[in-house]
């Protein structure tokens, strides 16, 4: 059994401010069908049908970081 898959990843991100940033990544994946036959998978699962796997995805993932600029909170981060 056996299955190929491509995966690109494009990430960026950019400091407004001292205190803030934001940053971005966007991640397509390309999966092809698996081939073959595990004689291990003998249920009746769709997880186990190799006409379910493969496929396309697409991901976007957003952030924001927010670093602590005074005295009680200095060099601290929260992120989204």
């Amino acid at each position: 059994m056996y299955s190929h898959s491509n995966r690109l990843t494009v990430w960026g991100s950019y400091l407004w401010k001292p205190w803030i940033s934001t940053s971005t990544r966007l991640t397509g994946q390309t999966i092809d069908k698996i081939d073959g036959q595990d004689p291990g998978i003998v249920a009746p699962a769709q997880t186990a049908d190799p006409d379910n796997q493969g496929g396309e995805r697409v991901d976007l993932i957003l952030s924001v970081n927010l670093i602590g600029q005074t005295e009680a909170i200095a060099d601290h981060l929260v992120a989204f």
